[in-house]
């Protein structure tokens, strides 16, 4: 379908020259460029949706760079997962975001199946394994903070729940399609004996995030000494299961004061990712 048309009569004009500065530039650093997501979805529908994302074929971080110069902007990247955000301000002074993906090529064992947790863990250092959290939002925010604070990839147990399904998608701002994640093993009864042991003969020491009396401290520089740590969290409420922490190499908690005893899962998760990032 020529879309020529729709441009012309359902976008305003500072959307129209974004889209044709995007187009110039892939075309002067031989980079083919493509608008994605939800707003090619709404202008077929022809719903408003002016929140523009690129992939680009190429080197999608050095196109960001180029774009921003053209804005006027700034950029972020996150060189790991070959993605970036322009940000900048249009001629009425409001903020825009542009986000910019690398398309990329990779092979799976067969359609849409997910990486093996031993190409995930190759080159790794710092891994969060998820034992089953059944909220999609904590999932959600935990992925999101993975991507934010230096994880390399997350595994998830049989029984937690799906990253991608619909709210967890939408919750982590689609962290869930960048952060490189698989499961530890497709039963129930291959966590975590057999999970742990995978783990362990891929070179990790396991962190178990517990509160427990002979738990270490977060801070404590031993973690952070670790060449390859997998951080585990537990399910809301029970936390992790008892057999877990008796399998793992550490047990962690985050000092806390003024009578607290715990924080959710997710905000958990954040500490510690932040605290044992590899240094």
């Amino acid at each position: 379908r020529n879309v020529a048309k729709l441009l012309r009569d359902r976008l305003p004009a500072r959307v129209r020259h974004l889209l044709e500065l995007a187009g110039r530039l892939g075309q002067r650093l031989n980079m083919p460029v493509y608008v994605v997501g939800g707003f090619v979805r709404d202008l077929l529908l022809d719903r408003p949706n002016h929140d523009v994302d690129f992939v680009v074929e190429g080197e999608g971080v050095a196109f960001a760079r180029a774009l921003a110069a053209e804005l006027g902007g700034r950029v972020r990247e996150h060189r790991k997962f070959l993605t970036s955000m322009v940000i900048y301000h249009d001629e009425d002074g409001l903020e825009q975001r542009i986000d910019v993906a690398t398309a990329r090529l990779e092979y799976y064992e067969s359609p849409a199946a997910l990486p093996t947790v031993e190409q995930l863990c190759a080159g790794a250092k710092r891994l969060a394994v998820l034992e089953n959290i059944v909220d999609s939002t904590n999932v959600a925010a935990i992925f999101r903070s993975a991507a934010a604070l230096h994880m390399d990839g997350v595994l998830v147990t049989p029984s937690c729940c799906d990253p991608l399904c619909r709210r967890a998608v939408r919750v982590s701002m689609g962290t869930v399609f960048q952060v490189p994640w698989a499961r530890l093993g497709e039963k129930n009864t291959e966590w975590p004996a057999a999970g742990m042991d995978r783990l362990h003969k891929l070179g990790f020491k396991t962190a178990a995030m517990a509160l427990d009396d002979r738990a270490v401290s977060v801070e404590d520089p031993v973690l952070q000494a670790e060449d390859k740590l997998a951080i585990v969290l537990g399910t809301e409420g029970d936390g992790l299961a008892a057999n877990t922490i008796a399998r793992c190499d550490y047990t962690v908690m985050i000092p806390m004061q003024h009578g607290v005893d715990s924080l959710n899962v997710a905000a958990a998760s954040a500490v510690a990712f932040w605290q044992l990032r590899a240094k």
